[in-house]
């Protein structure tokens, strides 16, 4: 996918974690249940936290960008996506 956005002059976000979440690696039991959250920049992949909310994240370009969600619960016998 990241060869295909750098040719349309667009980004992935790799990584961050969220305000409440956490960072791999970390152990994963059965009953965990955590959330992938890609983003898709029209820009640069450079990201900033609101510090007033804690929580909201900008473009450091201002360019607009697409985010979505995929749940994912750990089971005993590998892992269910639960909302995509």
């Amino acid at each position: 996918m990241t060869p295909y956005l750098r040719w349309q002059s667009q980004s992935l976000l790799h990584r961050t974690c969220a305000a409440g979440s956490f960072c791999f690696p970390r152990p994963h039991a059965p009953g965990l249940m955590f959330t992938i959250e890609p983003m898709i920049n029209m820009g640069g992949p450079g990201i900033f936290q609101d510090s007033d909310n804690g929580w909201t994240i900008y473009t450091d370009d201002e360019l607009p960008s697409a985010q979505w969600e995929i749940q994912v619960l750990v089971t005993e016998d590998g892992h269910e996506v639960i909302a995509y």
